[in-house]
């Protein structure tokens, strides 16, 4: 025992005895050691990754419905518009500013206007013509077409551009059909002096415009080159005397003439008089605008 515990009073001695035991032995005191606190390491996990949700897959759109062909249905006989007042004459001079004209370039076709103007039409029976197109607008030549009224019958054949001509006995009701279809069938009432001019599609669609004697046609000037202009008469039958405003007549027979107009750029008219010989006369000019590139 440690000789500094020897010198202390007995009752001490006995008490620190017994805390020397309490603790373990008198080395005991030699082994004690400081507490660390070490803080407890965090657990283990895996960090949170926050990465947005992809995208949704992109949708096709739904496709495109195929488009179906409308055909124009069958037109019930409507009479068109009536077209009233004096009939303009043209003689062959400068056609007026209001005239319709066209310009001829080499090597196209292209759509111009003709006046018809006819004398006497009060005393004229009235006409019924037309067109047969297939669903492109092509002309269908050889198709047969009836005209039926009262104590009347006619049947017309459409020509290579399609179209048919017939003249009635006089002012009354008649119908018109495409032979071999009987649903094209068109019922018209016609008065003197007036002309239908009818329209009917491969597909079964129709439409008559009643207009009168005195007329505004479409005809083809087809410009080949060597500005050789073509217009064919809508009066089958009849004598046509062709004139000319300037330029050469090169044919005139049958109602069709070539007209080589001149050199010189500007505006002239083709003009026929067709003759029955008998009472009226129907007159068609031509207005063509020429220029050069």
């Amino acid at each position: 025992m440690a000789k500094w515990l020897m010198k202390l009073p007995a009752r001490v001695q006995r008490a620190a005895l017994a805390v020397i035991f309490f603790f373990g032995g008198t080395n005991a005191a030699c082994r004690f050691s400081p507490m660390v606190c070490d803080p407890a390491p965090p657990p283990s996990s895996t960090p949170m990754v926050c990465d947005p949700p992809p995208p949704p897959s992109p949708t096709a759109p739904p496709p495109s419905p195929t488009a179906t062909p409308t055909l124009r249905p069958p037109v019930t006989s409507t009479p068109g518009p009536r077209l009233t007042g004096t009939p303009m004459i043209c003689d062959p001079a400068p056609p007026p500013a209001a005239t319709p004209a066209v310009t001829a370039q080499p090597g196209q076709r292209f759509e111009g206007r003709v006046l018809g103007i006819l004398e006497g039409a009060e005393q004229r029976a009235p006409v019924i013509r037309g067109t047969i197109i297939d669903a492109r607008a092509r002309p269908l030549q050889g198709y047969a077409v009836v005209v039926e009224g009262q104590n009347y019958r006619a049947r017309a054949i459409t020509d290579e551009n399609g179209a048919f001509f017939l003249e009635t006995i006089g002012a009354g009701e008649y119908r018109v059909t495409v032979e071999g279809d009987e649903t094209s069938t068109l019922a018209l009432t016609l008065g003197a002096g007036e002309q239908a001019v009818v329209e009917w599609t491969e597909t079964g669609g129709s439409s008559a415009l009643l207009l009168p004697l005195a007329e505004v046609r479409t005809v083809t000037i087809a410009h080949l080159g060597q500005l050789v202009f073509s217009a064919q008469s809508p009066w089958p039958g009849a004598h046509c005397q062709w004139t000319v405003s300037g330029g050469a007549l090169l044919e005139g027979y049958s109602g069709q003439v070539t007209w080589q107009p001149p050199a010189e750029p500007g505006r002239y008219l083709l003009q026929v008089i067709a003759d029955w010989g008998r009472t009226g006369l129907a007159v068609d000019a031509v207005a063509l605008r020429v220029q050069r590139n």
